[in-house]
């Protein structure tokens, strides 16, 4: 794909529309699609992936695939922000990876004939199901240009962090048809932050949870390889110093070198996987102290090591068959927590807590908590080979308090309940 078809893509964005006005604007628009949806007997849903790492509905989409009354379709489609090189190479392992899912996909770009397929007009979907609410892709698959679809988004991360505008207040949120959130704390947001007041907000809880609070007998895949060492996931957030977006969780620079003398020095009793965010790379890339070149022979460091791996894509099996989460992330915060197992929480500096909103302040004090690599190993002693996990209980109670639906259902069923209910009652 030439330069000047990548410039060309990026067409008017959303963001520079005035959003007030446009929200009457697709309030009926939704209802005139409603109507339209009442009388079909099969609603075509098309789920949007610009990046592996963000795709967060596989109960979603399996539950979709079984109900007669509903055809899934995930098309694939590029990511803008990193040049063509990338934007192929992603586009190509994202598809072969939802491919191997079983699930029915479409890659976005025809490479051979050097075109980009019309979803709008081929699939023609009643539903479009976003990945992110950012304008990272081609002008042709964003909200604005699906007129005769309802518009729905579950937030690719568990939202913990204080950028309540930025997480609730986008033109996207406000434009969307329903935002499927997780909590009725992220509906009280929602209300306080959003310009119209969270009215198109439905409390589901977070469909990537399913997996973890009600696990399928149906995967018994394990990505570790080595079946007697504890197994432990070091997950590092992209936000490095001069890159941070004012959240600065990344303890990646302070921590790089202790997590390869960590798993040298215990390679008889742990293994590690290095799950990085999928930014972080891109700007180490960026980053005058590593670049390229040495960020490439950090990564491969974690391929090669015999008790170590690279874990660059989905992350359900990795969790679930872990034995404990190493990390300064923000989503991961309330996503580990969900699986029983002890998280450790690496601090960049004494205002962490600061940056999170009340809800993800309670998560915050779920974790073991690490200042200095003193204290890694503390927590690799005690808790991981010791068992010594005394937070346990509290971490059960919280799961039960705030993830866990009172009526048994999982976020994905809430989910099509709710848009079963919705295009049965139409557009009134």
């Amino acid at each position: 794909m030439t330069q000047q078809a990548m410039v060309a893509a990026k067409a008017k964005s959303i963001f520079d529309e005035p959003v007030e006005e446009r929200m009457k604007v697709y309030r009926k628009r939704y209802c005139k699609v409603l109507d339209r949806l009442k009388n079909k007997s099969v609603i075509t849903v098309g789920f949007q992936v610009i990046h592996r790492a963000v795709w967060k509905y596989n109960r979603l989409y399996q539950l979709m695939e079984q109900d007669p009354f509903f055809e899934p379709v995930v098309f694939v489609c590029p990511y803008l922000r990193e040049g063509s090189e990338y934007m192929l190479e992603e586009m190509n392992v994202t598809f072969e990876e939802i491919q191997s899912k079983g699930y029915k996909a479409i890659k976005t770009y025809d490479e051979e004939n050097d075109r980009w397929i019309d979803i709008k007009s081929s699939l023609n979907p009643d539903i479009v199901f976003y990945s992110v609410p950012f304008d990272y892709t081609r002008d042709e698959y964003r909200l604005h240009h699906y007129t005769e679809s309802l518009s729905c988004y579950v937030p690719y991360f568990f939202t913990t962090n204080g950028k309540e505008e930025k997480n609730y207040d986008g033109p996207f949120h406000n434009l969307v048809w329903r935002n499927f959130y997780e909590t009725e704390v992220h509906k009280q947001y929602a209300q306080m932050y959003a310009r119209n007041g969270g009215d198109n907000v439905v409390v589901s809880g977070y469909p990537p949870l399913d997996d973890f609070l009600y696990p399928s007998d149906n995967d018994d895949s394990d990505p570790w390889p080595l079946k007697d060492h504890k197994r432990i996931i070091w997950a590092p957030h992209h936000t490095i110093e001069g890159q941070g977006q004012d959240l600065d969780y990344s303890t990646f620079k302070q921590y790089y070198e202790v997590f390869q003398d960590i798993a040298l020095e215990y390679s008889d009793r742990i293994q590690i996987a290095f799950k990085p965010h999928p930014m972080l790379k891109e700007k180490l890339y960026k980053d005058e102290e590593w670049g390229k070149e040495r960020t490439n022979a950090y990564y491969d460091f974690w391929k090669k090591l015999e008790n170590g791996l690279l874990e660059q894509s989905g992350y359900t099996r990795l969790f679930l068959t872990s034995d404990a989460l190493i990390h300064d992330c923000s989503s991961f915060m309330v996503e580990y927590l969900s699986t029983s197992k002890p998280p450790l929480y690496l601090l960049r500096d004494e205002n962490v807590s600061g940056r999170l909103h009340e809800f993800g302040k309670k998560a915050f004090e779920q974790h073991y908590h690490a200042h200095r690599s003193s204290e890694i190993i503390q927590f690799i002693d005690d808790q991981i080979l010791n068992k010594q996990d005394v937070m346990q209980a509290q971490r059960h109670q919280f799961v039960a308090e705030y993830l866990k639906d009172n009526d048994g259902f999982t976020a994905s069923e809430n989910i099509i309940k709710y848009i079963k209910s919705a295009i049965r009652a139409g557009g009134k």
